[in-house]
């Protein structure tokens, strides 16, 4: 692919890094290698402790790569995006998310870019759009684990309803290019959210659209120190793979509540922002969704077995879920 002009089409790439100095490079020297060169990286170094503020320093020998100033305390990952989230300049047509310790295939920006571009084109008016694809799981030295991460964790990422993203975020950040109107739509991301990257999908779902692109574009590192990411290697076969998540689901203290609660907030900060731009379904989707996890224990149950359980999740995992919740 040729690469645009500077200005026309650069893709303006958000990261932030927190004791990133083990896979740094990796990530840096992966973004470099991308065989469409129109982009701009803006980093943030989020009170890390390690060396990653020297790597940072070093990076910006390439023009494209600007560190923003860092602040003493941590913000973590929403505070953290946020801080980049307000950097990006007025006149920037694409943004997309970046994690410190991934690696990017060569084709990752042109793929994506390609994408997006037949997503606005196809559209009479272009609105909010936001491209993800795939991705490869890999463990801490890159080793293979898993060709496809929606399908070792069971993700659907079609139809991009609000209804699945809000329950489950089905964009992983990573892989999200976005153009201008989503972002100013977005923007600025609330330091409430569970994430920034399903911030994004939940207003994307809400407003405009999500188009899923079926090619894993990014090595997906696993290390143990992951935000979010793959709980496991996949090795079994889809139903031991599907028994084994059941188990994990009835067993696991505290997480499946976590996960209802960050839900019920994203819906309510989506109800908060957007209430007005709502059909009647979405309205009352959310507000449904918001009240979730301070329901009675039965009444808890069973809105979470009709908003956020989903069928391809398999009857084990979602009795597990609901069991849980």
């Amino acid at each position: 692919m040729t690469p645009l002009a500077h200005g026309a089409g650069t893709v303006h790439l958000l990261c932030a890094v927190h004791n990133g100095e083990r896979y740094l490079l990796d990530f840096l020297d992966s973004v470099q290698a991308q065989t469409y060169t129109d982009w701009q990286l803006w980093l943030f170094n989020d009170a890390s402790r390690d060396g990653s503020a020297a790597l940072l320093a070093a990076a910006q020998a390439d023009a494209r790569v600007t560190v923003l100033p860092e602040c003493d305390q941590p913000l973590g990952v929403v505070g953290a995006f946020a801080q980049l989230w307000a950097h990006v300049p007025a006149t920037a047509p694409y943004i997309g998310f970046a994690d410190q310790d991934d690696v990017w295939h060569p084709e990752k920006l042109a793929r994506s870019l390609a994408a997006l571009r037949a997503a606005e084109a196809a559209q009479a008016e272009a609105g909010p759009l936001l491209v993800h694809t795939d991705l490869e799981v890999v463990g801490a030295a890159l080793e293979p684990w898993a060709p496809s991460f929606w399908r070792s964790a069971g993700i659907v990422p079609e139809p991009a309803t609000l209804r699945r993203v809000v329950a489950q975020n089905v964009v992983t950040g990573c892989t999200t290019l976005m153009n201008r109107a989503l972002y100013d739509l977005a923007g600025p991301i609330p330091l409430g959210v569970p994430m920034h990257d399903a911030w994004v999908a939940g207003v994307a779902a809400l407003g405009g659209r999500i188009v899923a692109v079926p090619e894993a574009t990014v090595r997906y590192r696993q290390h143990g120190a992951n935000t979010l990411g793959a709980r496991e290697r996949v090795t079994a076969a889809p139903l031991w793979a599907q028994l084994r998540r059941g188990w994990r689901a009835l067993t696991t203290h505290g997480a499946v509540r976590q996960q209802v609660a960050g839900a019920g907030v994203l819906a309510a900060t989506l109800l908060a922002r957007f209430e007005r731009r709502c059909t009647p379904d979405q309205r009352d989707f959310l507000t449904a969704c918001a009240a979730m996890p301070t329901l009675p224990w039965l009444a808890r149950k069973r809105a979470v077995a009709r908003l956020y359980c989903h069928p391809e999740h398999g009857w084990l995992r979602n009795a597990g879920v609901v069991w849980r919740a």
